[in-house]
């Protein structure tokens, strides 16, 4: 499916800012700081009800953009969803874009939620954190700290 989503390469990029953006190096990805660094962004439950039977909704008002999200939904569930409707807000109503206009356009709603979709699992996918390199990671050891640690490893 990821690889039918039109229009791939830009959301990677897309996904590829906002990890730089908020200095991600790896392991679970909290939103909060995605959203930090996100202007004109503005984030709220709102009751299943005025969702008209979605899970969120995207929408522009002026120079902000508001995701609302259903407010009865499990945690891991609204998390889905505020990610997803991130990737909206970045992808079709032009946040980070300059001059406002939608980053990728979508032939169809089918096509903009697909994207949107894959836009975030890219997002919060795990990513392996970044260690330093094996030499820096036992410097500043004491010696006997540093031959019981290769000890441990199994090194000689």
């Amino acid at each position: 499916m990821a690889d039918a989503v039109p229009y791939r390469a830009e959301i990677l990029a897309a996904v590829a800012c906002v990890h730089h953006a908020i200095g991600y190096q790896g392991g679970r990805l909290e939103l909060r700081d995605v959203l930090e660094v996100l202007p004109g962004l503005l984030v709220a439950p709102m009751e299943p009800r005025d969702l008209l039977g979605r899970a969120g909704v995207t929408m522009r008002i002026g120079y902000h953009v508001k995701i609302g999200f259903d407010s009865s939904l499990p945690l891991p569930e609204r998390r889905r969803v505020v990610a997803h409707e991130i990737g909206h807000a970045i992808l079709h109503c032009g946040l980070l874009s300059p001059n406002g206009l939608p980053g990728v356009p979508f032939a169809t709603e089918a096509v903009g939620e697909a994207q949107a979709d894959f836009f975030a699992q890219e997002l919060r996918a795990l990513r392996r954190a970044k260690r330093a390199p094996r030499s820096s990671r036992s410097e500043g050891l004491p010696p006997h700290a540093r031959a019981a640690k290769r000890k441990d490893l199994g090194a000689r």
